[in-house]
């Protein structure tokens, strides 16, 4: 018995000793290939993308342009978005795509990795998409601002990582505009050509298909047509328009003068009505207009005909805006050419806000006045709203024996920034203010009709952290006002910028201290 254990034993290790090489080292080359694999994932981290969580949607800065002669596109790569996933209100720096690998093992003989699809767009968000894009309005150079979200627009039924590009079809000659937002497309500018129709498309692609144009999903969205250009100036048309205007008197004392009237404009059926206050405190009434001319409109301008002898008016639209300081009224700015003559001037379509400035009263106590609106241009040009206010006080009331009895400044201030002198001398040359004395006619200028050098002008601290202008007048000893008398102001740009900024137009009416 012993023997045959022996004999047994003594096989199974010669056994063991012939097969252990072999196992040994089919174990080894297994460990090999599993650690090289390891490796190499590890090598690959950073290329595949479900290693690492990813911003759901980037910023405008994560934003590249590509520029082809077709269209201009914005390209952006964006994380893997599984429906629903946020709202369009929702901060997209906030949210992050949490991608997870599937633990699934894959040593199953036979196993064979399912391929990939392209992403796919869903219907529902397209539809919705097109409805809201058919509700912009394009005209022609006219600025348009239009967003709409393209959150969800595309599926991905790997939840790979997205890139997206957008642009405008057809826009070769446009000043259009498209770029990424969140998950939101802006398309804005101007368009300049009615003729061209345009279309709003957006592209998709995992990075599992290429590059090449086939491996997009590509949404289209037509824009609505581009409307003609407006006529400008056709706002002037079929509503009455105020305007205040100077005419030449001569007071009692020989003096000639310009005081403040009121006009009246309406333009309608290409007929123009007019009328002229008779008095210096009043608009006329509608009911006084009559027929004086005619008118056609033309882009930004009206063009009037009076008469045969009068020749032809144009009216410039250059701008308009809602009043700020003033009574509430939208104001017109038109600059008026008559023959070789420019004047500029501001057309109010309420009664009221041109009337304000007829009956502006001043002197029951130091600085009664209110403020007015009026525009200024910066070095470039462009218009900026300040607000303008003069007073007349009698300084001898407080002081007899004070050296001038009357005091009187224009104060000029910008509702936010602070201002300098050179704000106003750059643009305006002289300022009267003119009415009746005790004895005789009071006229006080400042600077020079021919704007060699501009009024005098000062700064004042009007807020801790806002300074403004005041434009200084000086009077003679006899110069003293009269209560219940009507004084003008006016401030003249420049000759060579009448064609562009307006004569700041106001009565003073004014009235002593009550004892």
């Amino acid at each position: 018995m012993k023997r045959k254990l022996f004999v047994i034993t003594c096989i199974l290790c010669v056994s063991f000793f012939i097969l252990r090489p072999e196992s040994e080292g089919a174990e080894e080359e297994a460990t090999k290939t599993q650690s090289e694999t390891v490796e190499t994932l590890k090598k690959n981290k950073a290329s595949l993308p479900f290693f690492s969580p990813a911003p759901l949607l980037v910023t405008e800065q994560d934003i590249q342009v590509k520029e082809t002669s077709e269209e201009t596109i914005f390209q952006a790569s964006i994380a893997p978005v599984k429906k629903p996933k946020i709202s369009p209100d929702d901060s997209v720096e906030d949210e992050v795509a949490l991608l997870t690998t599937q633990a699934s093992s894959r040593e199953v003989v036979g196993y064979q990795k399912p391929s990939n699809s392209k992403p796919t767009i869903d219907p529902h968000v397209f539809s919705q998409i097109s409805a809201e894009v058919a509700t912009w309005r394009l005209e022609q150079d006219v600025a348009m601002y239009h967003r709409v979200s393209f959150q969800n627009l595309f599926i991905d039924a790997e939840d790979d990582f997205l890139s997206y590009q957008v642009g405008i079809e057809g826009a070769k000659t446009q000043s259009i505009s498209v770029r990424l937002s969140s998950s939101q497309v802006v398309v804005s500018g101007s368009p300049n050509d009615h003729l061209e129709r345009l279309t709003l498309v957006i592209r998709a692609r995992d990075n599992h298909h290429g590059s090449g144009e086939e491996s997009w999903a590509v949404a289209r969205f037509p824009l609505p047509g581009i409307e003609d250009k407006p006529d400008k100036a056709e706002v002037l048309v079929d509503q009455p328009l105020y305007r205040l205007t100077t005419t030449r008197i001569r007071d009692e004392n020989g003096v000639a003068y310009d005081i403040l009237q009121c006009e009246i404009f309406l333009l309608r059926d290409d007929a123009v009505w007019y009328a002229i206050g008779r008095d210096r405190l009043k608009c006329p009434d509608i009911s006084n207009i009559s027929q004086r001319g005619a008118y056609r409109v033309e882009g930004d301008a009206v063009l009037i005909q009076l008469s045969r002898e009068a020749g032809e008016i144009t009216w410039l639209l250059r701008f308009d805006y809602d009043a700020y300081y003033g009574p509430s009224a939208h104001h017109y700015l038109v600059t008026q050419r008559r023959g070789g003559q420019y004047q500029t001037d501001t057309l109010f379509d309420n009664k009221r806000a041109a009337e304000a400035r007829l009956n502006m009263h001043t002197g029951r106590h130091i600085y009664e006045g209110r403020y007015f609106d009026h525009l200024l241009m910066d070095p470039e040009g462009n218009y900026y709203l300040v607000g303008m206010m003069n007073y007349i006080y009698n300084v001898r009331i407080d002081d007899p024996s004070y050296y001038q009895p009357a005091d009187s400044d224009l104060n000029i201030t910008h509702p936010i920034h602070s201002m300098t002198c050179a704000d106003i001398e750059r643009w305006y040359g002289y300022s009267v203010l003119i009415g009746p004395s005790q004895y005789n006619t009071l006229i006080s200028t400042s600077g020079d009709p021919m704007g060699n050098y501009p009024p005098q002008c000062g700064t004042y601290q009007q807020t801790p952290t806002r300074v403004a202008l005041y434009l200084d007048f000086s009077f003679d000893p006899s110069d003293i006002p009269i209560h219940g008398r009507i004084y003008s102001y006016l401030l003249h740009p420049k000759p060579e910028y009448k064609d562009r900024l307006e004569t700041f137009k106001i009565n003073l009416l004014y009235a002593e201290p009550q004892e």
